[in-house]
């Protein structure tokens, strides 16, 4: 997807950009919308900091984090979030989701640790998502 130049991020270490990188290594057919909004809130009324939303027509999941989460610990509900949409409708907090969450944090763990670049570190993750296949 060729995405302007105007929408592309400023920041060298973009945590969300890497993420996604790392999300559509391990799984390339995961496809959802990610948005900021102001406030979240649970069926029950209480504050929450994500959502993913599976609309019924079938079209992509949107992903909603909260803006009142500081952008240390947005990052880390991102990852929550796209592991809902890797896992599918119908998973919440099961097993299947739970694999899908600690597959792409360890992903990312180790795509923003290596210390020899980008290259190899893309490398690395085809290597990881290659073996999670077998």
């Amino acid at each position: 997807m060729n995405v302007p130049i105007e929408l592309r991020s400023p920041f060298a270490n973009d945590m969300f950009s890497m993420l996604w990188i790392v999300c559509r290594r391990i799984w390339p057919e995961v496809k959802c919308k990610c948005q900021w909004t102001e406030d979240i809130f649970t069926p029950y009324g209480e504050e929450a900091y994500g959502e993913t939303v599976f609309p019924e027509d079938g079209t992509e999941p949107v992903i909603s984090i909260s803006a009142q989460v500081p952008v240390v610990h947005a990052v880390e509900i991102l990852a929550h979030e796209l592991a809902h949409v890797a896992a599918g409708e119908g998973h919440d907090h099961d097993e299947v989701w739970e694999n899908a969450f600690q597959a792409l944090n360890d992903a990312y763990c180790e795509f923003v640790s290596v210390s020899d670049g980008w290259e190899a570190a893309l490398k690395r993750l085809q290597v990881m998502a290659e073996e999670m296949e077998e």
